[in-house]
């Protein structure tokens, strides 16, 4: 781990970023790098849930941000969106980031060209921030100052890196490092902070009035509805209760609290309990689940503590919700962990409890599987025989089912664009994520090549015609190598011809591969190496050969030999032998 011994030196040492940083703090903020919280990341999956593939919400788990110090700002980059101009064959990149702020959020980015530190910016800022010109200097302008920092910061793929491999990361001690590596003077930057915290809130987050001008009252964009959501959750809960019923006992649940009693409890302890527990009292004054045993106090044992009221219990783990802020918390071993919402606490506990079904579900798909392994077989041998694109794409995809069917006990799930819906992929109806079972379709339509052929100037390679002459899917994830990739969906509503044109990359390369420099070369999909997610995965159109080019940084790997080899060696996601 050589990065954090790096990232504890360089506390020691002048940053390139030192003097805008000391800039920005003149404005009243500094963007800094942290981890997310469990809040934070939970806020973060559920705002890029209905927009983005499955494997970028598993990354959130590990992702970080920036922080804008002295704000309820936390920006968090999860994805990049590749975009070429077909006038000038330049290639853009649009940083997609999700903006936590206080109880709310929303989605913004930057665009700039393929120069990591030099080009110009172009900036996304949701209108929210840029209504009036207080809310523009308090929310916009640190916002572009934290996208900018994130650009720049030569380090943050190295943080991101070690993020992801070291176990057991510390927080509280990474903020620290990244703190005295962002500040030359950290005795400065505490005294400040101190003469911050002194301040009454008011006065550092008030807009300043006149005498003579009156506040304009502006409508306030309202948060998720935390009651709606846990009516939902309590839905759920209770169906897989009764599923549970017959294995682990029948679910306790006591009679409601009236409001009375609730409010009675508030005054007499001067608190105020979050609208989502009174919402669940009002339904079960005492409840007690079983399977994974959760369980929730009548509000007459509701305990008191140093900063937070007791009010249930998980197996080992003591539940409360924090007495300054409403925010629930599990205690274990004198250990804190952010729970979310009573929501978030009903939708862990569904996950963890329908996992005591997993061994039952898998062994009634235990045919299906049978099934899928021996088409998995044939297509090996078949594929080795013929060296055919199809029939190991038909080996990937029995792979890929299989790892599915054990794994999640469904066929492979995705979200699905509702334009998309009845494209004859989609086999189920959408589930609690909104996500859609599938299948792979095969080719059946003619593709006229010539044409093709004609307006691009060069023959096309036979591989990259066999690849889109084979079956129709959604986006596949799969590790080949040290690689994580994702191949672009292909769909029967899919307009071949466009599809094909605009996937032969024009730009210039500029590196020691001359094929690309000639543009011939195949757009597949998206990678990520070492932590680097800013790989475009490519056919070499004269060779075949698969590679991940990074154009960024002109750098290119060579991945697999052929469109076949990397469908014979790639491990689809949640596959194991």
């Amino acid at each position: 781990m050589a990065f954090w011994n790096r990232l504890y030196e360089k506390a020691k040492e002048r940053n390139t970023l030192s003097q805008p940083i000391q800039d920005n703090s003149e404005k009243g903020y500094r963007p800094y790098f942290s981890l997310l919280t469990d809040e934070e990341r939970v806020r973060a999956i559920k705002s890029i849930s209905p927009i983005t593939e499955t494997g970028q919400i598993t990354d959130i788990q590990l992702a970080y941000g920036v922080r804008v110090e002295n704000q309820q700002l936390v920006l968090i980059n999860y994805r990049v969106i590749t975009e070429k101009i077909q006038e000038t064959g330049k290639m853009l990149y649009h940083r997609h980031f999700i903006i936590l702020y206080g109880e709310r959020y929303c989605n913004a980015h930057y665009t700039s060209d393929n120069e990591r530190e030099a080009g110009e910016l172009i900036y996304f800022v949701p209108e929210i921030f840029t209504k009036d010109a207080y809310t523009e200097k308090l929310y916009a302008e640190p916002l572009r100052a934290a996208m900018s920092f994130y650009r720049l910061w030569p380090m943050h793929k190295a943080f991101e890196n070690a993020c992801k491999e070291k176990q057991g990361v510390d927080v509280s001690l990474i903020i620290k490092a990244t703190r005295i590596m962002l500040h030359e003077d950290l005795e400065k930057y505490v005294k400040e902070q101190k003469l911050v915290n002194m301040l009454p809130q008011s006065k550092a987050v008030s807009q300043p009035q006149t005498s003579t001008e009156k506040p304009v009252q502006k409508p306030v964009r309202k948060g998720p509805d935390i009651v709606a959501q846990l009516n939902r959750e309590k839905e759920y809960v209770l169906a897989l209760c009764d599923r549970l019923e017959a294995k682990y006992g029948k679910a306790e649940f006591g009679a409601p609290a009236t409001e009375n009693v609730i409010t009675q409890w508030e005054e007499a302890n001067q608190i105020t309990i979050p609208e989502d527990l009174k919402e669940w009292l009002k339904f079960s004054g005492e409840s007690k689940l079983k399977g994974i045993p959760l369980e929730f106090y009548p509000i007459a044992q509701f305990r008191k503590e140093q900063d937070y009221v007791a009010i249930g219990r998980r197996e080992n783990t003591d539940i409360g919700f924090l007495i300054e802020n409403g925010r629930y918390i599990g205690i274990e071993d004198g250990n804190r962990k952010n729970l979310g919402q009573m929501e978030t606490i009903l939708r862990f506990w569904g996950y963890d409890a329908k996992e005591l079904f997993a061994e039952e579900e898998l062994e009634k798909l235990r045919p299906i599987i049978e099934e899928y392994t021996l088409k998995m077989e044939q297509a090996e041998q078949k594929a080795k025989v013929s060296s055919s694109i199809k029939d190991t794409m038909e080996y990937f995809f029995a792979k890929h089912t299989i790892g599915y069917l054990k794994k999640w006990r469904t066929y492979p799930k995705c979200p699905v664009r509702r334009d998309v819906v009845n494209c004859g992929l989609v086999i189920s109806e959408p589930d609690r994520e909104g996500y859609y079972q599938w299948k792979p379709v095969e080719v059946t339509t003619h593709v006229d090549f010539k044409s093709m052929e004609s307006k691009l100037g060069f023959s096309i390679h036979q591989d990259i015609k066999d690849f889109v002459t084979s079956y129709y899917y959604f986006m596949l994830g799969a590790d080949i190598g040290n690689a994580d990739i994702n191949i672009y969906p292909f769909l029967p509503t899919t307009n071949v011809e466009k599809y094909i044109l605009d996937s032969f990359e024009k730009e210039s390369y500029a590196g020691d591969y001359e094929f690309i420099l000639n543009g011939q070369f195949f757009q597949l999909g998206g990678g990520c190496i070492g932590g680097d997610d800013s790989f475009i995965i490519e056919v070499n159109n004269k060779t075949g050969e698969v590679l991940a080019v990074e154009y960024m940084d002109k750098r290119h790997i060579k991945i697999a030999d052929s469109l076949y080899d990397l469908f014979m060696k790639a491990i689809p996601e949640w596959y194991e032998e």
